[in-house]
């Protein structure tokens, strides 16, 4: 699904083919079911919002999200998501550099860490197939705080597909 998006969208950033998202997106591979948590930091176009949109994504923009608790941003992306098979792209990015600093395009006002944690544990039930986890610079991360965060995100990850299988055998 990325390299399709990617011949779809002109990439603008060596952030992402997501043209700088700079957020998680959580793909749901069965129709324009996708979400998109866009955080923070500038436009690269006027048009930024318009074509995820165009592309079926939903928008929840970095103010409005911050007026729900991460739990209930996570329940929004359930809802939305539905029960077809889901790919959750990650971008570090999403996270404040105070809690990830090595990454090539770090921006201020992002999520902290335990809110990290919060928003991933609250998509449990969710059918993912595919994660990736990207932007991570361990050339600008010498105190290995954004790869400790990032290795945990691979383990929340890594869980909600081992929760989901419990809770289909149980």
């Amino acid at each position: 699904m990325r390299v399709l998006l990617a011949e779809t969208i002109k990439r603008t950033s060596v952030g992402s083919v997501y043209q700088s998202s700079l957020c998680p997106v959580f793909f749901n591979c069965s129709g324009s079911k996708s979400s998109r948590l866009w955080m923070r930091g500038p436009l690269f176009d006027a048009a930024d919002y318009e074509t995820s949109r165009k592309l079926g994504l939903e928008l929840l923009s970095n103010i409005e999200m911050r007026r729900y608790t991460m739990i209930e941003v996570a329940a929004r992306v359930l809802e939305r998501i539905g029960d077809g098979p889901t790919f959750l792209s990650f971008d570090i990015d999403f996270v404040d550099p105070a809690y990830a600093p090595g990454t090539g395009t770090p921006e201020v006002g992002g999520v902290t860490s335990w809110e990290v944690q919060q928003l991933l544990r609250g998509l449990r039930g969710a059918h993912f197939v595919a994660f990736d986890l990207v932007e991570v610079l361990p050339s600008y991360d010498p105190a290995q705080v954004t790869a400790l965060l990032a290795a945990n995100v691979a383990y929340e990850m890594l869980s909600l597909v081992a929760a989901k299988k419990r809770l289909h055998h149980a």
